[in-house]
């Protein structure tokens, strides 16, 4: 059943986040999560992950959501993550400032995290595996880095516009993080 964003928050309730799916391969990103916090154009949410125990965090322009679906069974996981101890860390809330893209990118900066940033249309979608360089009004610097942990040459420059999703904080990107800084492979 669909449920309002400001009643997700409220009851800290596990949810189907639907976006917006890629019409052209049919990919339907619908991650579970609990939302944590939102602004007028973006929410913030925590992973719940495939298992069960938090993993990582989700920024999300609200114009890529399509609904949000609750079920007994997400209400269940609800019931065995806190009876597990695990509800804690789910609601667990960073300090991130939703006000704008640049704002968002700025406290990711700020907390020197390893981020995926995606930027999707109705045609295409295209994510950066990075760390945020430098974060202007209009565009963001990334730094980005391959599955074999190797830096590329130059950064890339993307438009805040163009960015609906923001993945940080998960144990995928917490290993890049120390296996790519620890890599004998340094940034430019």
């Amino acid at each position: 059943m669909k449920i309002s964003i400001k009643k997700a928050i409220a009851e800290a309730m596990p949810v189907g986040l639907r976006l917006h799916a890629q019409p052209l391969t049919g990919y339907d990103p619908s991650p579970e999560v609990v939302l944590l916090a939102s602004s007028r154009d973006w929410l913030l949410a925590r992973s719940l992950g495939d298992g069960l125990e938090p993993d990582g965090y989700i920024v999300v322009s609200r114009s890529h959501v399509q609904s949000l679906i609750t079920s007994k069974h997400r209400a269940f996981r609800k019931q065995i993550l806190q009876a597990e101890g695990a509800w804690a860390r789910a609601l667990r809330t960073p300090s991130i400032d939703l006000t704008s893209t640049a704002a968002i990118l700025r406290s990711l900066h700020k907390l020197q995290a390893f981020a995926i940033v995606v930027r999707e249309t109705f045609e295409e979608w295209h994510s950066i595996h990075c760390r945020i360089e430098q974060v202007t009004d209009h565009h963001a610097t990334l730094l980005g880095f391959d599955g074999a942990g190797q830096w590329e040459r130059r950064p890339t420059q993307v438009d805040l516009s163009d960015i609906t999703r923001i993945r940080f904080g998960s144990h995928y990107l917490k290993m890049y993080w120390k296996h790519v800084q620890m890599s004998r492979h340094t940034p430019p």
